[in-house]
C-alpha cells in the first residue's frame, strides 16, 4: 500500500510581519474616573430602560408620576415607608400630592401605609391618610389588618379615628342610598307583562314579585335528566332529533325529571332480604360461652357478698 507523504518546508524569516512599537498611553487620575463614571451611568441607564420594558407596570406608574411633577426626583418606597413610620406627615403629603397611586403601596410582608402608621403610633399620618380615602380593609400575609394592629397596641386615639372614619363611611353611604331613593319619579305607567298601570316607581315594580312572576310565564323549566350530556345515549337521541328540553322517549311525552338509579351491589334476587334476628334488633344476645358465663356469675355472687357485709 502507497501512502501520502507531505514534505515539511521551513519558515523563512521573510514571512513573519514585523509589529510596530506603540507606546503605552499613560492616563492620570482624574481622566480616569471621569471615564470610568461615564460607563457606569451608562450601563445604569441601559439597565433601567431593560427594567421598564420588563415591567410595563412600573413605567406607567413613573409615566403617572412624571405628569404630577415628580420625574426628577422620585420618592422611592423605603423612604415613603420611613417617612410614614417617622410621622413625617409633609414628606407623605408631598408624595401622594405628585403620585396618588402610591395610596395603594405595599411593602413585601403585604402592610399598607395606614398599618405601617398604625402599628408605629403616627397619628397624623393615619389621619391624613383616612381622609385621603385609603382601603381599610387590607391584611397582610398573616392575616393582620390596620384594626388588628391598634386593637393589639391597645392604641385608643387611633382607635377612634378608625370609628369615626367607619361611620362617616356608612353615614355617607346612607346617605346615597336615601337620595337615589328620592330621585326616583312615581310616574303612572303602563305595564306590558302585567297588564295593567302602576302609580309606583320603575324600579320598584320591576323587582316587584308580581312582575317578576308574570315575566317567567310562558318560560319552560329546562329539564334534567341527572346523566351528563356528554354520555353517549344521550348525544345518540340528540342525533336523531329528540329535543332535549321535552320528555324522554322519542315522541317527548315521557319523565322529565327521572328518580335516580341506585346500583344493585348484592346478588340476592328481587324481594329476597337478609333476614333479621329479633335478638340482634334489641341488642339482646344470650352469651352461650361457658367461660364467659362463669365469669359473670362469680362477678355477681362477689358483688352480693360485698353488699351484704356494708350492714354487718
Amino acid at each position: 500500500m502507497f501512502k501520502n507523504y507531505s514534505n515539511f518546508v521551513k519558515s523563512c524569516n521573510s514571512c513573519i510581519e514585523q509589529v510596530p512599537f506603540q507606546k503605552p498611553i499613560l492616563v492620570n487620575g482624574e481622566e480616569a474616573k471621569r471615564t470610568y463614571l461615564s460607563i457606569v451611568k451608562l450601563t445604569e441607564t441601559e439597565r433601567n430602560k431593560e427594567h421598564l420594558k420588563d415591567n410595563p407596570t412600573s413605567s406607567l406608574l413613573q409615566e403617572k408620576c412624571a405628569s404630577h411633577g415628580l420625574s426628577d426626583r422620585h420618592i422611592s418606597d423605603k423612604d415613603l415607608f420611613l417617612s410614614v413610620q417617622n410621622d413625617d406627615i409633609d414628606t407623605l403629603k408631598q408624595a401622594l400630592d405628585n403620585c396618588p397611586d402610591m395610596l395603594s403601596r405595599l411593602d413585601e410582608y403585604g402592610w399598607s401605609l395606614l398599618m405601617i402608621a398604625c402599628q408605629a403610633s403616627s397619628t397624623n399620618i393615619v389621619r391624613e391618610l383616612l381622609n385621603r380615602g385609603i382601603d381599610t380593609s387590607i391584611r397582610d400575609k398573616a392575616g393582620n389588618s390596620a384594626q388588628s394592629l391598634v386593637i393589639k397596641n391597645k392604641n385608643y386615639v387611633i382607635a377612634d379615628l378608625l370609628l369615626s372614619h367607619k361611620n362617616r363611611v356608612e353615614d355617607h353611604h346612607y346617605d346615597n342610598i336615601n337620595n337615589t331613593k328620592h330621585l326616583e319619579e312615581i310616574t303612572e305607567f303602563f305595564c306590558e307583562q302585567c297588564n295593567f298601570k302602576v302609580n309606583t316607581s320603575r324600579n320598584a315594580h320591576f323587582s316587584s314579585t308580581i312582575h317578576n312572576l308574570n315575566l317567567s310565564k310562558g318560560k319552560k323549566i329546562p329539564s334534567h335528566y341527572i346523566i351528563p350530556e356528554t354520555n353517549k345515549g344521550f348525544q345518540i337521541m340528540l342525533k336523531v332529533g329528540w329535543d332535549k328540553k321535552s320528555g324522554l322517549g322519542p315522541k317527548g311525552i315521557g319523565t322529565k325529571y327521572p328518580i335516580k338509579t341506585v346500583q344493585k351491589k348484592d346478588r340476592l334476587g328481587l324481594g329476597h332480604r337478609k333476614k333479621i334476628d329479633i335478638r340482634e334488633k334489641n341488642g339482646t344476645i344470650k352469651v352461650t360461652n361457658k367461660k364467659i358465663m362463669i365469669k359473670d356469675s362469680s362477678n355477681d355472687r362477689e358483688m352480693e357478698v360485698n353488699f351484704r357485709r356494708q350492714f354487718y
